[in-house]
């Protein structure tokens, strides 16, 4: 993989959840437009945006899984200004809701808990 596309994804991982932009990537790259463009998608196999709007839903699953965050600030933790179009995004990539998506998660993480508990043996008196 080209150096400077390596340079370009491992600084979107570490400032996921700031305004990220395709000027601030081409300036960290020192690419041009064109040229930086061409390289991410020939190297990674989609644009910048999509590349970035599909790294933070995934960051998202994993953050929904935790409930302690609301989807507010699930959506600012992955660098969403604005909770509707990361619920919009989500759903698009996803097919859910980021709720129902939790609600899903947990429905299953429970059943796989009992699951576990019942598969214990217990003593009878």
């Amino acid at each position: 993989m080209d150096s400077r596309v390596r340079k370009a994804l491992k600084f979107i991982e570490e400032n996921l959840e700031k305004n990220l932009s395709l000027k601030i990537l081409m300036r960290h790259c020192c690419l041009g437009h064109s040229r930086f463009c061409e390289l991410f998608k020939r190297e990674i196999g989609m644009t910048f945006k999509a590349y970035l709007k599909r790294r933070r839903i995934e960051k998202a699953k994993k953050l929904l899984k935790d409930d302690s965050l609301s989807i507010k600030e699930v959506s600012y933790e992955v660098g969403y200004k604005s909770k509707s179009t990361f619920c919009n995004d989500f759903k698009r990539f996803i097919g859910l809701t980021p709720s129902e998506y939790r609600a899903k998660y947990q429905i299953g993480n429970f059943n796989n808990k009992i699951g576990k508990f019942n598969n214990k043996k217990f003593l009878t008196l």
